[in-house]
């Protein structure tokens, strides 16, 4: 998974203004794409009553954090990181190994709220079905969407 869309009418104004510089045209329709490329790589995600944009995963090598945009479900389950919480990522699309595709409602994350750095948000992965293996070219891996899956 390596990034998101998100019409651009779904974020409050204030948080459209910090990533102007990723809005796109699908279709005549305005979206801001969230990719793991970007930097700095961030994602909005409903969090402690709001809508935020937080930092994505860890990009640093040297980190207490695990490096990556994702953690596996059952990476989470074997408590690899602690206190984290379980929180939305709002998303219309998803982009993973150059494959864009529909999104209904979101996807589950989980947010460390506690680094050096101050909280950061993961995407939550989990075996992928069949269909997505052959859609997205054998990825392993696919999000773990709500209340939908691929």
């Amino acid at each position: 998974m390596s990034g998101i869309a998100l019409l651009a009418s779904e974020l409050p104004v204030g948080l459209l203004a910090a990533v102007v510089d990723r809005l796109h045209d699908r279709a005549g329709r305005l979206e801001v794409r969230f990719e793991w490329w970007h930097e700095p790589a961030l994602l909005p995600v409903r969090w402690g009553g709001s809508l935020k944009l937080l930092p994505w995963g860890s990009k640093a090598r040297r980190s207490p954090l695990p490096m990556g945009p994702a953690l596996t479900l059952e990476q989470v389950e074997a408590g690899i990181l602690a206190g984290i919480e379980e929180v939305v990522v709002p998303a219309n699309f998803g982009l993973d190994r150059g494959t864009w595709y529909l999104i209904d409602e979101g996807i589950r994350g989980v947010v460390v709220p506690e680094t050096p750095t101050g909280p950061c948000v993961y995407l939550l992965l989990d075996r992928a079905t069949n269909y997505y293996r052959n859609m997205t070219g054998q990825s392993p891996t696919m999000p773990v969407l709500v209340n939908q899956v691929i």
